[in-house]
């Protein structure tokens, strides 16, 4: 396997096949860690360090920013939830 690896040791890339100039260390796959490949993201989730890929001890996963409602999507809300008000007054209303 070879894998990208900044100066500070975090991996930011990697390739289990063919070639890639951009790769600077290669590792035999024996010693690769079961999740690496399922677990890798190149945001400083893994180190190499001792010719070793490690997980960093100091990694904390970034938080999901919440996505913020467009203008029209609020307005189709409000107005869904007028829709359904509507609804169930005519549903007691024709009951």
């Amino acid at each position: 396997m070879k894998l990208k690896v900044e100066t500070t040791g975090v991996i930011t890339g990697f390739t289990a096949i063919g070639d890639a100039s951009d790769m600077n260390v290669t590792v035999d796959d024996d010693t690769v860690p079961v999740d690496f490949s399922t677990n890798f993201s190149d945001d400083g989730r893994w180190l190499y360090k001792d010719n070793q890929i490690v997980k960093n001890p100091d990694y904390v996963t970034p938080d999901t920013p919440q996505p913020v409602p467009t203008a029209e999507q609020q307005a189709i809300a409000k107005l869904t939830t007028l829709v359904t008000g509507l609804m169930a007054k005519e549903a007691v209303n024709n009951a």
